[in-house]
């Protein structure tokens, strides 16, 4: 809500400062123009001493009291120290001075956004368009508080009102992407992208943007042709370079990804993600060693980093060093206990580490985040069937499928416990029913364990499926 100083004469600040506050060290009273007291109220500002700038105000208005700058300042600092009545008692003071300044009716939307009173900070900004010259900013405002009421398609109207008074307003580009993908509508972005670049075809912003839709669609080729149009524009364009990155890894081009992110660290800084992001294409390409450097440097930057915790855990397990990799994983869990992901890796690290026990835990731990993902079912009982003993994963999966019955893996997985079990003909049944609800599925079944294709009655009753 602070305005700028750009413009102003380049007073020497400190030496302002210096005769204010001398002045009221000594109860003097000096004259200082208007010019002079805004730079002195920005000083403060900058301090983060409100207080002061609130007095400055004070006093500059009792020396200029029809000065509207110094109102709006003074209101602006009103409602940041949470003095909503008299800030607004102050802008009605000046409305009546100048009742069709814009900047009075843009710092009451504000206080009223504050306050959470949207539809008024609406109306309040719509009456600052009316004298405005430069409306894109006001129409970003509106946006934002329709944004704030959950009315995402009527802020995308204005966030475009804001770009067509103004396309090289790169915040509102930015954010009619936030808008877009709030609603699911990517597609619709995309051809919006498209439309503005038509008319701004050197936007690299919009070209960027543009690419992000086509990420998010899963159009990746696409994705990398308008990334490549962005640095083609600007080369130095980092997110452009970065997620150009992300788009070739997916795709499995994990060289080529590499050369982007370390274009990136050209234009910038290195930071944890950067470097996350190298190892894992380093991990993709099966070189461990550069790997495990990168997960090394990512956490160097970010100790707490989970990602590169788990990638660093997994490059340890590789190498055959499991207890180092589960020193790792349990940093990453006791920053985010609930990682489903990390608790699955977790609780397959410790059955290799023949700590069957607290594997159990592990597991009971999966079951109540995630009852109804039937991995969890699958691994556990695996690991009940093959460590303690087959009724036991029997009776867990019964439970699986009384929580799951339409999964129908876990019905071929009872199948396959009773048969290797010895039930055979309770496991011939189960087989029959899981192959009436989905025979397709049945080579999770075959691939579960060898000697389940080497039994004829089973060979038999699937090929009946087949025929």
């Amino acid at each position: 809500m602070y305005e700028e100083n750009d413009g102003k004469p380049n007073h020497d600040v400190d030496a302002l400062l210096n005769k204010f506050e001398l002045m009221l060290k000594e109860n003097q009273n000096l004259f200082f123009d208007v010019e002079e007291f805004e730079e002195i109220i920005d000083s403060y500002i900058e301090k983060r001493n409100l207080s002061k700038a609130l007095y400055a105000c004070k006093y500059g208005i009792s020396q200029h009291p029809f000065t509207i700058n110094l109102l709006i300042k003074q209101a602006q600092l009103l409602a940041a120290s949470n003095n909503i009545k008299k800030a607004i008692e102050v802008l009605n003071k000046a409305e009546t001075f100048e009742p069709e300044n814009s900047e009075i009716f843009i710092t009451r939307g504000g206080i009223f956004s504050q306050m959470n009173r949207y539809d008024e900070a609406i109306e309040s900004y719509k009456m600052g368009l009316k004298n405005a010259e430069e409306k894109d900013d006001i129409y970003m405002f509106i946006s934002f508080e329709y944004q704030n009421k959950n009315d995402f398609e009527t802020a995308i109207k204005y966030l475009k009102k804001a770009l067509k008074s103004n396309p090289e307003n790169e915040f509102a580009l930015y954010e009619i992407a936030y808008c877009f993908s709030h609603i699911d509508k990517e597609d619709v972005a995309a051809e919006f992208y498209k439309i503005f670049i038509d008319e701004n075809p050197y936007s690299q912003i919009a070209w960027y943007n543009l690419g992000i839709s086509f990420l998010k669609q899963e159009l990746y080729e696409k994705a990398i042709d308008a990334f490549d149009y962005a640095i083609a524009i600007d080369d130095t364009f980092t997110s452009a370079w970065f997620t150009r990155g992300n788009a070739l890894a997916i795709l499995g081009k994990n060289v080529e990804a590499l050369e982007c992110y370390n274009k990136t660290l050209e234009f910038e800084s290195p930071d944890a993600i950067i470097y996350y992001y190298i190892a894992e294409s380093y991990e993709k390409l099966g070189m461990l060693d550069e790997s495990l450097s990168f997960y090394q440097k990512s956490l160097e930057l970010d100790a707490n980093f989970t990602d590169s915790l788990i990638g660093l855990a997994s490059i340890l397990d590789l190498k055959g060093n499991a207890t180092a990799a589960l020193v790792n994983i349990e940093k990453a869990l006791e920053i985010q206990p609930d990682n489903v992901d990390y608790l699955f890796f977790y609780a397959d690290l410790l059955q290799d580490l023949k700590e069957i026990d607290k594997s159990i835990e592990v597991y009971n731990k999966l079951l109540s985040i995630t009852p109804l993902e039937s991995e969890v079912w699958l691994d556990y009982s695996e690991l009940l069937f093959v460590e303690l003993n087959a009724l036991d994963a029997m009776n867990l999966i019964d439970e699986g499928i009384h929580i799951n019955p339409e999964k129908v893996e876990l019905h071929y997985r009872k199948a396959a416990y009773e048969i290797l079990s010895g039930k055979i003909n309770a496991g011939l049944m189960d087989l029959e029913h899981a192959l009436s609800l989905d025979p397709k599925k049945v080579d999770e079944f075959m691939e579960f364990n060898d000697l389940l294709g080497a039994n004829e009655a089973v060979m038999k009753l699937i090929n009946s499926f087949n025929a």
